[in-house]
């Protein structure tokens, strides 16, 4: 018996929606909250409260001198 169009669409969606994304936070040197990072991109709606971030700091080169 084959499935509906609806049925299988719903599938997917649901398999999207539960998928966990990684995201990659590049901070400078004076950012030191990844945390505040993560939270406005939640709250805006561009990543998901399950996913993962993985946060990068560096220096700038005015600051290695």
């Amino acid at each position: 018996m084959k499935r509906s169009l609806a049925c299988r669409l719903v599938g997917l969606e649901r398999k999207k929606a539960d998928a966990v994304r990684t995201h990659y936070l590049f901070l400078d040197n004076g950012e030191t909250d990844a945390g505040a990072c993560r939270d406005r991109m939640i709250a805006s709606g561009k990543a998901s409260p399950t996913d993962h971030f993985i946060a990068f700091r560096w220096k700038t080169p005015e600051e290695d001198a």
